[in-house]
């Protein structure tokens, strides 16, 4: 049941994407500015889909947590990610002075 959940949320954030991105061009250049909004979002989307998460994590400087300074973390981690039916996300740590 969460495969599938996981499933149509990413499915109504790529809908989401494409309309928010090809609507505005549908309405000032007709048929030819909905296709080129639909190209753009599909482009972002598969760039969003390629290391975004190293890159949001390079943007943050987040630190890669290993197995000896988190021991449970990863356990956990493995487990929800089973349950939803997605692949299993490095784990790391925002360095800030604030309270995590």
């Amino acid at each position: 049941m969460a495969a599938i959940r996981a499933f149509f949320s990413r499915l109504l954030f790529a809908a989401y994407v494409v309309g928010f991105t090809s609507l505005p061009l549908a309405l000032l250049l007709g048929t030819t500015g909905a296709i080129a909004g639909a190209i753009a979002a599909l482009v972002f989307l598969l760039a969003l889909r390629y290391h975004g998460t190293r890159r949001i994590a390079k943007l943050l400087k987040v630190d890669l947590l290993t197995v000896a300074q988190g021991p449970y973390w990863p356990g956990l981690v493995q487990e929800y990610c089973r349950r939803l039916g997605i692949r299993v996300p490095p784990v790391g740590v925002v360095q800030s002075d604030s309270v995590n």
